[in-house]
């Protein structure tokens, strides 16, 4: 390649990872944090090497905390500050998909195939919210890249690498392990033999597993069930529900049809004899991984609540690949990538609700304390650093300890139940402001009919996303 070339090359890559990251910046701060994400950002408040300890409590590990942390020293605590690290990534692992697809195929349809992938619903999704998938994303196409680098060339630096990556994968989310198997069962085929570079990749994660990982999270791993406990909310898996899943995954059946029509088409034209060995088997990786990682899924579960399409996020970069390491007729797979690029970018959703406004009930709460010191009750599942969050920073970055005089100082009560009413015996306050969300109706009746036997008389709006805020005074 001439050096004009790599420099137009240079900079196509640097214009798409531009684009993508300014398309993804675009409201990203509109929408208020939600409770996944509060959990994200009251990790940035602790010590760096709590990090782990607290990650044992949230049953993920801990590396995507650890990332966020170093980013929130730089770019703040605001919704646009934190997101931000899920938009720059996720711009990455579009470079990463297109330096992969060009190996495969023309630069122009490698572009095509990264653009769509830029802009798929669920990537960008995730490009706007503090959570661990966008880095998850990045770390896929990495490592898919260094896997195809290790079959072409396989030297014990790249060996190395492979091994760290795969550490940093599960280190990241540990159902990568779907991945990372079929990983395993590539290189075995490949090279027919256990030789000191597999070691290496072999050993490399599980010596780094041993080194960081805490008590809790191998009896986590080992012997409990807190991850299916903790996604409770998920249906265990059946045919509807794998439906769904690749509905959701896939945005829309005929997406899902030509995903499979392609798969197909590879096998019945005789294009795997066409390829040299490393392509060859990379190639079959490609094909069969998102189908083997949602079939080990669904099969886990049948017996617990883990089959929810953010678990297969990591499939998506996989099966773009799909298109790039397949032969279609001339100019039949770019009219179809054009079609569903102009689709996909029509459904695109900036700054996207989360359907839970604390932001403005945080205001709310303020706004009304100014004029009058009423006790402000919160009953909210769980929910209280995402009030508190917006309500009072101090609040929110204290500890236990000092929380309670706090909670006293600002006039708070939090509540889980209903009945923790009955042992409040505060008669100072002739005016109380109720908040409340994820809570059934006749738990609403419930608070209602306690302050109503009190004597205060009742007024409620659900005019705030996601909470039922209710004034109650005598």
């Amino acid at each position: 390649m001439s050096s004009t070339s790599k420099k137009y090359r240079l900079l196509l890559y640097l214009g798409l990872f531009c684009l993508s990251f300014a398309l993804r910046l675009i409201d990203i701060g509109l929408s208020p944090f939600w409770y996944d994400e509060i959990i994200s950002v009251k990790d940035t408040f602790l010590e760096f090497g709590h990090i782990k300890h607290q990650s044992e409590w949230d049953s993920n590990p801990p590396f995507y905390y650890y990332c966020l942390w170093i980013w929130k020293q730089i770019f703040g605590t605001t919704e646009s500050g934190i997101r931000s690290f899920s938009a720059f990534f996720s711009s990455l692992s579009v470079l990463f998909v297109l330096k992969i697809a060009e190996s495969f195929c023309t630069i122009w349809k490698a572009v095509l195939i990264a653009i769509l992938f830029s802009l798929y619903p669920l990537v960008f999704y995730y490009a706007q919210e503090a959570r661990c998938y966008s880095l998850l994303l990045f770390l896929i196409t990495l490592n898919l890249w260094l896997t195809y680098r290790f079959l072409k060339a396989p030297t014990m630096t790249s060996a190395l690498l492979l091994g760290v990556s795969d550490f940093l994968l599960f280190y990241t989310h540990y159902l990568t392990c779907l991945l990372l198997a079929c990983q395993a069962i590539l290189l075995l085929f490949y090279f027919r033999k256990v030789d000191r570079k597999l070691l290496v990749i072999g050993l490399v994660p599980l010596v780094l597993v041993l080194v960081r990982f805490t008590k809790k999270q191998y009896q986590f791993l080992f012997y409990s069930t807190a991850l299916s406990n903790r996604t409770n909310n998920v249906e265990l898996a059946n045919g509807r529900a794998l439906f769904q899943i690749l509905i959701e995954i896939f945005e829309n059946p005929l997406f899902l049809f030509v995903v499979f029509t392609s798969v197909i088409w590879y096998f019945l034209s005789g294009q795997k004899r066409s390829h040299e060995k490393p392509q060859n088997y990379f190639i079959t990786y490609i094909i069969t991984t998102p189908l083997a990682c949602i079939f080990l899924l669904f099969i886990i579960g049948m017996h617990s609540n883990l089959f929810a399409s953010r678990y297969l996020v990591f499939t998506i970069p996989i099966t773009m690949l799909l298109f790039a390491v397949v032969k279609y007729p001339r100019f039949i797979i770019e009219s179809v990538l054009g079609i569903f690029i102009l689709f996909f970018a029509s459904k695109l959703e900036f700054g996207k609700s989360k359907k839970m406004d604390f932001r403005t009930a945080g205001e709310v709460a303020k706004n009304i304390q100014i004029n009058d010191k009423r006790k402000v009750i919160v009953q909210t599942h769980d929910l209280i650093p995402l009030f508190e969050y917006y309500y009072n920073m101090e609040l929110f970055q204290n500890n236990d300890r000092q929380k309670a005089e706090l909670m006293s100082k600002y006039h708070l009560l939090t509540i889980d139940r209903v009945d923790d009413l009955k042992s409040f015996s505060d008669t100072t306050f002739t005016s109380f402001l109720v908040l409340q969300t994820f809570h059934p109706k006749d738990d609403e009746n419930k608070i209602d009919n306690y302050f109503e036997s009190k004597g205060y008389i009742r007024f409620t709006t659900n005019s705030i996303e996601g909470i039922r805020l209710s004034y109650f005074s005598r």
